[in-house]
């Protein structure tokens, strides 16, 4: 699967050239180190213009500021792609424990998995919910090509090819056309419409007997899931200001061309005025790349959100919810039942027997409204005899 690049703090580091920005920033500061070394060779003829480097220096303070300023707005704008992906998967897995549960709270379904071809609600909900998180990192990373949603990842994809999402069960030639009839940004709202509508017939028929309030926990949180995606949307679809990335492109160019002729006027050393141009330049663009790099971080370049590996995790913890047997429900009540009903020293009622305790309190109740009456009514003496004056009755 396609996932981030994970790396140790060694010096192997430095030499790793899938991801980095380093191939991209070599030929401007390559152009900069030779600027810097014909500026030293004609050096006589330089130095009666750059008297002093105070201009250069003021104009490099305000590049740098740009720069950094630029680079904290990508981070910033990478690590709220990731939060916002990661609150729409959580939602997603929210939702589906709870129908899954709530449903098998009236013993209707045997939760068994569609891949093994038992078409029962449970499934269907796992296949669908599988369906809306991969249309919606389709939609992420601008991906219109319905091909790319497979069954089965090994056999379609042996190559690991990181454009392959798969969805549970497949997906059926009529959920197909139905997607492909539809806009790509419109598809995460109809597969949740499909849903929904699943989840309200569900319940015309019987299931998902829980109380509405509870219910109400399920649309919320497949709801607060769609909010989470159109937050991720935004990052995507919204460049980073024109405006600024154009005075930093600029600015960048101009640094690139002044930065040697200084350094180069005012070192005597060609070759290390060479080298110093060189660094300078190598990190400047690359701060400039690394910015340009990390400020979408939906796609599949090298540096971009694992989608595929993130989609892989989220459809095994929602198979391993599904994967809870009935058997194993059974054993749990019991074993629930076989604790409550031990004696450890306090007093514990079986839920089998609130029945018989509700008739017992019923009975005890008569009794102890005649008692409180009695005594209310000693008391009224009580105050009469003191000469306080008492309510008739």
């Amino acid at each position: 699967f396609h996932a981030m690049i994970i790396y140790e703090n060694t010096w192997r580091l430095f030499f790793r050239c899938g991801g980095s920005v380093f191939p991209r920033t070599l030929p401007l500061a390559c152009c900069s180190a030779l600027i810097a070394i014909l500026v030293g060779l004609f050096r006589e003829h330089v130095n009666p213009v750059f008297k002093n480097p105070y201009a250069h220096q003021m104009f490099s303070t305000a590049v740098g500021f740009m720069l950094v300023l630029r680079s904290t707005l990508s981070y910033q704008r990478f690590w709220e792609g990731r939060t916002t992906l990661q609150q729409m998967s959580s939602k997603y897995d929210e939702s589906i424990l709870h129908i899954i549960c709530f449903d098998r709270s009236v013993g209707r379904t045997s939760c068994s998995s569609c891949v093994d071809g038992s078409p029962d609600f449970c499934s269907d909900q796992v296949h669908l919910f599988s369906l809306l998180h991969a249309v919606s990192l389709q939609k992420l990373r601008s991906d219109e090509n319905l091909g790319n949603l497979v069954a089965d990842y090994v056999e379609a994809n042996p190559e690991g090819n990181s454009e392959r999402l798969t969805v549970i069960g497949g997906i059926s030639r009529e959920e197909s056309e139905e997607l492909e009839r539809t806009a790509m940004a419109a598809r995460a709202h109809v597969v949740w419409g499909w849903i929904v509508d699943d989840l309200i017939q569900r319940q015309n028929d019987g299931g998902l007997a829980v109380p509405a309030p509870i219910l109400a926990r399920v649309f919320q949180s497949a709801a607060e899931g769609m909010t989470a995606l159109s937050q991720s949307d935004k990052i995507h679809d919204t460049p980073f200001p024109f405006p600024y990335a154009q005075i930093v492109g600029l600015l960048m160019v101009f640094f690139i061309l002044s930065a040697p002729v200084t350094v180069g006027a005012y070192i005597d050393n060609i070759w290390i005025a060479g080298v110093l141009s060189f660094i300078t330049s190598c990190g400047v663009v690359g701060l400039e790349e690394v910015a340009k790099e990390i400020e979408d971080p939906f796609g599949f370049d090298d540096n971009d959100l694992g989608l595929s590996w993130l989609h892989d995790n989220f459809n095994t913890r929602i198979k391993a919810v599904l994967g809870l047997s009935e058997s194993t429900k059974r054993h749990r009540s019991q074993r629930w039942r076989k604790n409550q009903s031990s004696d450890d020293g306090h007093r514990h009622v079986s839920p089998l027997h609130y029945e018989e305790l509700a008739e017992a309190l019923a009975a005890a109740l008569p009794d102890a409204m005649a008692e409180a009456g009695h005594g209310h009514g000693h008391d009224h003496g009580d105050h009469g005899h003191n000469g306080t004056k008492s309510s008739p009755g």
